[in-house]
């Protein structure tokens, strides 16, 4: 490979690399960014400032045709305006197909202006506030246009037990006896305890992941000691009153 194929290599892996980047930032922060907000139009150009640092080069194979503060894609009989030159230039150097499916499943977002938007808007008078500068674009339903008389709201917290029932429970002091890690296990441990009965009490817990077994040897802890416990014979899903 003689130098200046190198150098054509080294350029295309780095501006394809750079393809990546740019494109992953810019639809991972809008898709974040969208619904907080939502009343705003969203600038591509806000969402990708200080994330990268655009590639400064006099290399043809970075350069792009300067539109102003917009730049045009066709993608599918529609041209579709960018406000983001470091976008700009990592789109234009993919194949068009790839350019389309970007735009089809990233890119679908308020800050796309179509150039036939105001001469639509013109010949239809239903699409009056479809699309317009400095509203959401058509991309929201507002909230006063949405039947939310069928919508369920779920609590935010739902007691498991009720104050009645863990009011009930026995808690008591326990002395660490003994504490060992349970085998083919990555979260119980077992214990033995002294709970004051003169009979060794042995429980597991789901606690391996906080704390080792020797750090809870002659540790006082607290533990529910009136559990229900059933005979064997009872079967699963049995309801008991």
């Amino acid at each position: 490979m003689t130098e200046q194929e190198a150098y054509q290599e080294h350029i295309r892996y780095t501006h394809d690399t750079y393809c990546r980047i740019v494109i992953r930032h810019a639809s991972f922060d809008a898709a974040r960014t969208l619904a907080a907000r939502w009343k705003r139009e969203i600038s591509l150009e806000y969402l990708t400032e200080e994330k990268f640092v655009p590639l400064s080069t006099t290399d043809e194979y970075f350069q792009v045709q300067d539109y102003g503060e917009t730049y045009p894609f066709s993608v599918r009989g529609q041209t579709i305006f960018l406000d983001s030159c470091s976008l700009a230039v990592a789109l234009a150097r993919l194949p068009e197909q790839t350019q389309e499916e970007m735009f089809l499943y990233y890119f679908q977002l308020p800050t796309m202006k179509s150039l036939d938007s105001s001469a639509s808007k013109k010949a239809d008078g239903k699409a009056e506030g479809a699309q317009t500068a400095g509203d959401n674009n058509g991309f929201f339903t507002p909230n006063s246009k949405i039947d939310f008389s069928n919508v369920k709201i779920e609590p935010l917290f739902e007691e498991a037990v009720d104050f009645e029932t863990f009011s009930k429970s026995d808690f008591r002091a326990v002395k660490v006896k003994e504490c060992v890690a349970v085998p083919k296990s990555k979260k119980l441990l077992q214990f033995t305890l002294d709970d004051g009965t003169g009979t060794d009490r042995t429980i597991l817990s789901g606690i391996h992941a906080y704390y080792e077994p020797e750090e809870l040897v002659g540790k006082t802890l607290i533990a529910i000691t009136n559990l229900l416990m059933v005979d064997n014979h009872i079967p699963a899903g049995a309801k008991l009153y």
